[in-house]
């Protein structure tokens, strides 16, 4: 075996190797409960939905609802969690901008479907969105959060809502 042949066997055995390992994503440190996220998340999408009008074209939202929900077979059995009901909607604006809430309520804004060029980059914005939710990113930084003021906002949101 010449020692090019032999390199290049090398190469592609290590590249297999590293390739087969799968990443395994540890959720951020958290003191709140599942609970505290689904009521975040119902409270703050009252509001949003009471301020802002939600897109009406109902082969739109079909269209996203299938590809979220293609999404969410995808989510590692270790970070699913049950309690969480994935919903995703478009709120009837021009902005470029889409955002999750706790929870699992994901709103899209009108404006972003018009740049997206094909259903691969509006998957990947959503299951973007979506990881925010699974790892629970908002109720995790509120735990990492030391400010008094911003605790009090907290305990409000949370305890009192």
């Amino acid at each position: 075996m010449t020692k090019r042949v032999f390199s290049t066997l090398f190469f592609i055995l290590i590249l297999v190797t590293f390739s087969a390992s799968q990443t395994v994503i540890k959720p951020p440190e958290n003191k709140f409960k599942v609970e505290d996220d689904l009521k975040i998340g119902k409270e703050t999408s009252e509001k949003i939905e009471g301020q802002y009008p939600l897109l009406k074209d109902e082969e739109v939202i079909k269209y996203i609802q299938g590809i979220g929900l293609k999404l969410s077979r995808a989510i590692p059995p270790y970070l699913t969690n049950n309690k969480f009901q994935f919903v995703f909607k478009v709120l009837d604006v021009s902005d470029e901008n889409a955002w999750a809430l706790p929870g699992g309520r994901i709103y899209l804004h009108r404006g972003l479907l018009t740049i997206v060029r094909n259903e691969s980059e509006l998957a990947g914005i959503i299951a973007h969105e979506m990881s925010h939710v699974i790892l629970r990113h908002t109720t995790a930084k509120m735990t990492q959060i030391e400010n008094p003021v911003n605790k009090l906002i907290i305990n409000i949101l949370v305890l009192e809502g």
